[in-house]
């Protein structure tokens, strides 16, 4: 699982696409910017830092 702390984001943040893995902040930016594929590819889009324990607790 990738964290909000290895991946520089801030905590609101719990879902990203797959291409921004490993990006820096500006690096994803530009993605968003130029339009990189994997942004409307919603299936593709990782759990990051505590969504899924988040998810989780909604469901009790």
């Amino acid at each position: 699982m990738y964290n909000n702390e290895t991946l520089n984001l801030p905590s609101r943040h719990h879902i990203m696409h797959k291409n921004a893995i490993g990006h820096t902040r500006e690096e994803r930016s530009r993605q968003v910017i130029e339009g990189d594929e994997s942004i409307k590819d919603y299936a593709s889009y990782v759990p990051i830092g505590n969504a899924v324990g988040k998810l989780q607790g909604w469901k009790k």
